[in-house]
This record gives structure tokens, C-alpha cells and sequence, in this order.
């Protein structure tokens, strides 16, 4: 740990992004995910890695969710193409406004 930080001195940030989510952060708010890592950290915090990978997977699986957005994009993938689905079988139509297209009943 050096006794200077001259990375903030000269406004250089080589390793900042390294850093896990609860590091200072721009215009101070918190990150998107900071609540689901709290609670993983908490959870695994003095138990152990071993210990931690069973007694914490739901929180890791929370916050590793949050940070990736896998089954979001599954979902939102399935339910795309059950609306193509849909719309090739005529019996769904694309609302004016998701087409670009400008709607009457609008003032």
C-alpha cells in the first residue's frame, strides 16, 4: 500500500476498474448490482469458500443475474419469438406505436 495515492494526485485510473462493485462510484450512487453483492458478501463473509459455494449460491446466482442478465435475455428471447410466431400466424398484430408508425387516437 503506498503512502501516496498518486493515481487520484494526477487523475489517472490505471486499476480502478478492477474494483469490486462498492467502490466509490460516480456522483455517489450506488452501482446497479451493489445491493445483490452486499448480500453476498455478507453471506460468505468468514465462513469460507467451500462452505460459501453451498450455503450462498442464491445470492451469488442473484447477483450474477444482476451483472449479466442471462435469463432476462432468455425471457425476453422467448417471448420475441412466440410474438413472431404470433404475428406469422395472424392472430397478433404490432401495435402502431412498436412499428414507428404514429397512432390516431393520440393527441
Amino acid at each position: 500500500m503506498p503512502f501516496i495515492d498518486l493515481q487520484g494526485k494526477l487523475g489517472i485510473n490505471m486499476d480502478k476498474w478492477m474494483l469490486i462493485q462498492g467502490g466509490e462510484q460516480p456522483y455517489k450512487r450506488a452501482p446497479r448490482c451493489h445491493a445483490f453483492e452486499k448480500e453476498w458478501i455478507e453471506c460468505a463473509d468468514g465462513i469460507g469458500q467451500t462452505r460459501a459455494k453451498k450455503e450462498c449460491k442464491l445470492e451469488f446466482e442473484d447477483f450474477y443475474e444482476c451483472m449479466h442478465r442471462e435469463k432476462t435475455h432468455k425471457r425476453l428471447y422467448e417471448i420475441r419469438k412466440q410474438r413472431d410466431k404470433m404475428v406469422k400466424e395472424g392472430t397478433y398484430q404490432t401495435p402502431a406505436q412498436h412499428t414507428g408508425a404514429q397512432a390516431d387516437n393520440r393527441p
